[in-house]
């Protein structure tokens, strides 16, 4: 307290010959925010409050009441001051037992000055008092501007007076008489914006911009600084949008740097704007009005960056600053890139951060990628949020490459080892991302997967893990797990080499699956790992055999008594829950042979467990629930290997009774098989592919030596579950002769054309679900397949 009135040119002593008492008004740390006298019977520091929303314009209310009914000495902290009525050490700011006045301590750090409002009889005063060199050389800028605005002479907005009282305190005139602040951007702000966009506008280079080349530095500075507070994402973003910044024309005018309702009042005449510290005359245009919504919607509003942009285009929608469609982008990203630059660099020299400050990053965070997304893959922008979201949270990545995160394979996913409070708030979070479309969830007692559809298309799949559990084994303490992650690569923090080795022996030996080469060094750790399971884990990755393991694991305290049975009640539940957290899709491939089915299949059955991370079961044209008729004279292995090697369309069957009885046979394998097949795979969640499906015996009956009318086949079809998706793959007759000569030309074109007919009419009036592709592109072929196929699990 002593330090704070020193600075106003106040001596506090024991032994002061005057005394005072004064009220105090905290921090939530404690430390003083706004300090009057307690005798006031008017709460002048509330000219230091902007209540612009319900909550604020309560707690001001409250104030006002409290000083109404005088009982503020019973509400806030009061304390006795003594100081001494001389003082050489400077100029006394307003006399201590005066009833008007007021001290706002300021925000901590480099730019930190106390604010003083002195109330007199002609209206009243504010000082600003510096703190640091910082500070005050942002008042002897604010001095300056004013000089500026002078030469201007503005007609839609006032300004204070400066005085410069010494070299570390102006006084400014209160201009804030009869108005009113405003948290929305009104007609009266655009006036003042095109105002000083009018008269002080220049065309300039961005390369010669003095702004640019200390926003430049300052981003060297943060990269070098290597600040673990900071998020590495958004510092890898700022780098690569600078590419698309230099170089370019763009018009500059006087701004005024901090363009915010509570830097404002509005009238009846226009607007009275103080604070003009951060005020610059070579500014990229709209730079104010973008801070303008960025700052109330943070900070206020608590708004999601995608509000925040809708706001901005619905501001700028009326042209008011003349900028374009295309300029607006522009412009909206040099803001970012100055703004997110220059308050990163002020909060890197603060040594405590204010909840306020991750409120700001998160949104320029999500703001930055949603203007990149034209740079870099949604996936990519994606991959690093994630990680800055996590940054000031305890997790541990699971099996993450130590690479920049972004660089991530396709088919591969993130699992991190979270709490599960941590993992609702990063989940709620994500589904308000500009990237992001929607989310599929299926939660578990022990964990969270979720799949990320993106805007542009792509997936990220994602494991919340907050219990380490196979059925209803506890494996791993994961609390203690994330607290020992502390090596951080490209701002993710990897779970350490000895629980890894736990985790992917665990993982792999219980799973009966071998350890991977690559972790084969990380398991060998285990050799001198210091807990109970560690020997046990390793034999289990070398014999193959887990039952010891299993034993070990059973009579661990998380595992035994109450721990058992709660066990098994969650393992159970996650059973009846994972039957409806995702229905399994049935997708069928038809065509001609030579027309590439098998081709697509084995590569499409790959991409969807890898990017789904769903089961994916192939099955040869039936259910199979009944076997193929010969097997039941030569037995199924033989008459599989046979009809394998038979020629297509080769039977001789033209038995009209014997082709119905052979297609009844398989019509009950149809009728029959389709809900085993819904049981045992779709329910689970698997993907169904089908090589070739009941589509042949309406078109190519023959193939299946059956001589059927094919009205009858295609009758019999309205009886059957429809497949979710079906896709008939067909090439030029030439092409399919030079993969495979099974069948003639004419045969070719008359199948062809007969399925693309079947195809046309299943379409219509239903939704569609029956797609012909022209398969000569392998690549091109699987896109359209799995841009199908991901709508539907969408």
């Amino acid at each position: 307290m002593e330090s704070i009135f020193e600075k106003l040119g106040i001596q506090l002593s024991e032994n002061g010959d005057s005394s005072t008492s004064i009220l105090i008004i905290k921090n939530p740390d404690g430390t003083p925010r706004w300090i009057c006298n307690a005798k006031s019977g008017k709460p002048v520091f509330l000219k230091f409050y902007l209540a612009s929303t319900l909550r604020s314009w309560i707690f001001a209310t409250f104030i006002r009441l409290v000083f109404l009914l005088g009982i503020q000495r019973f509400v806030f902290d009061t304390t006795e001051i003594r100081y001494d009525k001389k003082y050489s050490g400077g100029r006394r700011l307003f006399n201590p037992d005066s009833i008007r006045w007021a001290v706002f301590t300021g925000t901590p750090g480099p730019n930190n000055k106390f604010l003083v409002f002195k109330e007199n009889k002609s209206g009243g005063s504010f000082f600003k008092v510096a703190n640091t060199l910082n500070s005050r050389r942002l008042i002897e800028n604010e001095a300056s501007v004013t000089s500026m605005l002078d030469g201007l002479n503005p007609t839609s907005f006032c300004y204070p007076s400066a005085t410069k009282v010494s070299k570390n305190i102006v006084r400014f005139s209160d201009i804030s008489a009869y108005g009113k602040r405003s948290g929305y951007l009104t007609e009266k702000h655009k006036i003042v914006l095109r105002e000083l966009q009018e008269k002080t506008q220049i065309t300039l280079d961005t390369d010669l911009l003095p702004i640019i080349k200390q926003s430049e530095k300052k981003l060297e500075y943060l990269e070098s600084i290597n600040d673990k507070r900071m998020p590495e994402g958004i510092i890898r973003k700022l780098r690569l949008m600078q590419k698309g910044i230099t170089n370019q024309s763009i018009n500059v005018a006087l701004c005024h740097g901090d363009f915010t309702p509570w830097n404002m009042y509005e009238n009846k005449i226009g607007l009275s704007i103080y604070d003009w510290e951060l005020s610059n005359p070579l500014t990229p245009i709209g730079f104010d009005a973008f801070h303008f919504i960025f700052q109330q919607g943070i900070l206020v509003d608590r708004t999601a960056w995608v509000k925040i942009r809708s706001e901005i285009d619905k501001q700028f929608a009326d042209k008011f600053l003349k900028i374009s469609d295309d300029e607006l982008k522009k412009y909206l990203e040099l803001y970012l890139w100055i703004n997110t630059i220059s308050n990163l660099h002020l909060f890197a020299k603060q040594a405590n951060w204010h909840l306020q400050i991750h409120w700001l990053i998160d949104t320029w965070n999500d703001a930055l990628s949603d203007c990149m997304s034209s740079q870099k893959s949604n996936r990519e922008l994606v991959i690093m949020d994630v990680f800055d979201l996590m940054y000031k949270h305890e997790y541990a990545a699971v099996k993450f490459p130590r690479s920049i995160p972004e660089s991530l394979s396709e088919l591969s996913d993130i699992d991190l080892l979270v709490s599960k409070k941590n993992a609702a708030k990063m989940i709620k979070v994500l589904k308000s991302h500009p990237l992001v479309d929607q989310i599929k969830s299926d939660n578990k007692s022990f964990m969270g997967s979720y799949l990320l559809f993106l805007k542009d298309g792509s997936l990220l799949a994602i494991d919340l893990i907050w219990k380490f559990k196979r059925k209803s084994l506890q494996l791993l303490d994961l609390n203690k797990i994330r607290s020992q992650a502390k090596e951080v690569i490209h701002g993710v923090r990897h779970i350490n080499n000895p629980d890894l080795a736990r985790y992917v022996g665990l993982f792999y030996s219980l799973n009966g699956a071998k350890v991977p080469e690559k972790y084969k060094d990380v398991i060998t750790l285990l050799n001198k790992g210091g807990q109970s399971l560690d020997s046990e884990i390793l034999s289990a990755t070398k014999t193959n055999n887990a039952e010891p393991l299993i034993n070990g694991l059973r009579n661990m305290p998380h595992n035994k008594g109450f721990n058992r049975v709660r066990n098994l009640i969650s393992y159970y539940l996650d059973t009846v829950r994972s039957l409806f957290s995702f229905n399994g899709l049935i997708i069928t491939f038809s065509g001609v042979d030579g027309a590439g089915k098998s081709t697509i299949i084995e590569n499409l059955k790959v991409e969807l467990e890898k990017r789904l991370r769903r089961r994916v079961v192939v099955l040869r044209h039936r259910p199979s629930l009944l076997p193929i008729l010969s097997a039941w004279t030569l037995g199924r292995e033989k008459a599989e290997q046979e009809a394998a090697e038979r020629l297509p369309r080769q039977g001789n069957n033209n038995s009209s009774i014997g082709s119905f009885l052979r297609f009844a046979y398989y019509y009950v394998d149809y009728l029959f098989g389709q809900f085993y097949v819904w049981v045992k795979y779709t329910l689970r969640g698997h993907i169904v592919l089908y090589d070739r499906y009941y589509f042949d015996f309406i078109n190519d009956s023959k193939r299946s030596n059956i001589s059927i009318p094919r009205s009858m086949a295609a009758f019999g079809y309205n009886a059957l579950l429809k497949p979710h998706l079906n896709f008939f793959l067909y090439a030029d007759p030439n092409v399919i002769l030079m993969r495979k000569q099974e069948l003639d030309k004419g045969t070719i074109v008359e199948l062809t054309n007969s399925y693309l007919s079947l195809f046309e009419r299943l379409n219509s009036g239903s939704a569609e679900r029956y797609f012909p592709i022209k398969n000569n592109d392998l690549r091109n072929t699987l896109d359209i397949i799995l841009n199908k196929t991901l709508a539907k699990v969408a």
